[in-house]
């Protein structure tokens, strides 16, 4: 059921991103984050939804996983655009790339994941969803991560 879990997550994660990227839109002198208010609140509607919707989905995996993106977003992106190319920043990926390695960089940074399951995992959903070599670059970028973070 993990992997429901984790396709429900990225799900709302896409969601949450598409609808965080309509507020900037809107409101340009504003900064946007994943936490603002407009965010959290849609995040509830979507989280309660899928608890009411999916019995048989891990909803505690996907709320906590939800939350601790959304909860670690500037971190977590700060962390990833370090091993991204210089011509391919964090932003101008696209928004399931986004999600996916939002979501491996919690479980790598903030959870007792084993780092070596969240790649895995993160590489599978990407190769699932993702254009042909999105996977590569997230094996490599949540890869490099992983070391990193071990290090310390």
């Amino acid at each position: 059921m993990r992997i429901e879990g984790r396709k429900k997550t990225i799900q709302v994660l896409y969601q949450l991103d598409i609808l965080r990227q309509i507020q900037v839109n809107s409101t340009p002198d504003e900064e946007v984050t994943l936490g603002s208010k407009v965010i959290q609140d849609e995040m509830n509607i979507i989280l309660n939804t899928i608890a009411q919707e999916n019995g048989a989905v891990d909803v505690d995996y996907i709320r906590h996983s939800v939350t601790g993106v959304v909860n670690n977003q500037a971190t977590i992106d700060s962390a990833v655009s370090e091993y991204l190319s210089a011509k391919w920043p964090f932003k101008r990926l696209g928004y399931l790339e986004r999600a996916i390695l939002r979501l491996g960089a919690f479980e790598i940074l903030h959870d007792e994941m084993s780092n070596t399951v969240a790649i895995n995992e993160a590489v599978k959903l990407a190769q699932e969803f993702c254009d042909d070599d999105a996977y590569k670059v997230i094996n490599g970028v949540l890869d490099k991560l992983a070391k990193a973070n071990t290090e310390q």
